[in-house]
């Protein structure tokens, strides 16, 4: 482990650990003191984790996916920014599928735009996913490859394909032709 600390006369302040915390997992710690209990360091106060599982969690202890951002920030959760002066070096974000044997209707990517509904917690509370944009292979074949761009919001009960851009750029408005 390697501690950061503070000494002010004569007085050691931790304000920062790096290490294992636990058997299996790798915690990063930054806020003023932090508690020492027994079996490790207090996980009220980590900042960032790598559990047994290689999921990264930054602002949770339990992520659920490789990469797991949890904040109440009401912006900029996900910042990517560019410092380059061509007019080229803006941020990408890409969504890669690597597959070895990509077909037509594979999804390439899909955003999800996640909520809770208003059920009561334990009971019928659940995730819902509210909206979608989703990209699809149309044609995988080598020189002739085509995609198209979907628009999914739910309505009662499902999620449903509102507005889809093809490989030709028709814009479809509740029709899939």
């Amino acid at each position: 482990a390697i501690r950061f600390a503070n000494e002010t006369q004569g007085v050691s302040a931790l304000h920062a650990y790096i290490g294992r915390a636990g058997s299996q997992d790798f915690r990063i710690f930054n806020t003023g003191d932090i508690t020492f209990a027994t079996g490790g360091v207090s996980s009220a106060n980590v900042k960032m984790r790598i559990n047994a599982a290689g999921n990264v969690g930054i602002g949770t202890t339990s992520p659920d996916a490789p990469l797991h951002i949890k904040t109440s920030n009401t912006t900029d959760t996900l910042l990517l920014e560019s410092t380059g002066d061509s007019n080229l070096n803006a941020p990408d974000l890409i969504l890669y599928r690597n597959s070895a044997t990509p077909a037509d209707a594979d999804n390439l990517g899909i955003i999800k735009f996640r909520g809770v509904n208003d059920g009561t917690v334990g009971v019928n509370r659940s995730d819902i996913d509210y909206a979608l944009i989703q990209s699809e292979i149309i044609d995988a074949s080598n020189n002739a490859e085509k995609g198209s761009l979907s628009f999914w919001t739910r309505g009662v009960g499902s999620v449903d394909k509102r507005m889809t851009i093809d490989s030709e750029g028709n814009v479809g408005i509740g029709t899939s032709s």
